[in-house]
């Protein structure tokens, strides 16, 4: 991690790391209003200081800060990761897939930044977004775990759709990409089988399900034998 002239050494950020590791919070936030006279601009300085108060039970006074910090995007990890703390601790999902929102924009070419993007989604319920950052991931990197994520996006946009016909054709648009990925070369994970099993159950494909189970392509999918021993018993149960 590189710091410019506005930011503090390692050695003394250092010392604000181990008061937080040794849980006193009280002496990290002394340490960082001490550095901060220096080092007024830093921006590290000033997440750090935003989770010294909330550890310390100055709740309204952290929140107050934090919104300083989350007025502009962030890149740094360490900024990323102090916000993430208190943000998480209070449960503000839509703030949280912001913040990683507009980090992933300022450095596009991060692919852990847009991972966030999509786990933030995920925690805010934004099904759309999910299926949007899964999507930009794929166009970068082509690896099934993306199309995965993509496909669950819209796999739960069509749970939560009330409009019926608009529902069975997100549903219909799931299954037909599983397709894709069940009869491509990429290997299948049993993640993917899981989710194309529960999709076709949904739709009463219950036939359709056992037979991608007992093809060459589920038998290598499932790690464990009797994990497809079992869903196929349940689905023969089920239909």
């Amino acid at each position: 991690m590189q710091y410019g002239n506005q930011e503090p050494n390692y050695a003394k950020l250092m010392q604000i790391y181990e008061a937080f590791d040794a849980r006193n919070h009280r002496h990290a936030l002394k340490l960082i209003q001490q550095t901060m006279a220096k080092f007024p601009n830093s921006y590290i300085l000033k997440a750090l200081r935003c989770l010294a108060l909330y550890r310390t039970e100055r709740r309204l006074e952290a929140l107050h800060h934090l919104k300083e910090v989350l007025a502009v995007p962030h890149t740094e990890e360490a900024v990323l990761n102090a916000v993430a703390m208190i943000l998480k601790a209070e449960e503000d999902w839509p703030a949280l897939a912001k913040m990683y929102s507009m980090a992933s924009e300022a450095h596009p070419n991060s692919k852990g930044l847009a991972e966030q993007v999509f786990f933030s989604a995920v925690r805010a319920q934004d099904y759309k977004e999910m299926q949007k950052s899964a999507q930009g991931l794929y166009k970068r990197l082509p690896e099934p775990r993306y199309t995965l994520w993509q496909i669950g996006g819209i796999y739960v946009q069509a749970l939560m759709e009330s409009n019926d016909l608009q529902g069975n054709l997100q549903a219909t648009l799931a299954t037909k990409m599983l397709e894709r990925l069940f009869n491509s070369d990429k290997a299948v994970t049993q993640e993917v089988m899981w989710l194309y099993i529960e999709i076709l159950s949904s739709q009463e494909k219950h036939d359709q399900a056992i037979a991608i189970c007992c093809s060459s392509v589920g038998q290598k999918a499932f790690s464990l034998k009797t994990d497809r021993l079992r869903t196929i018993l349940s689905l023969y149960s089920d239909s």
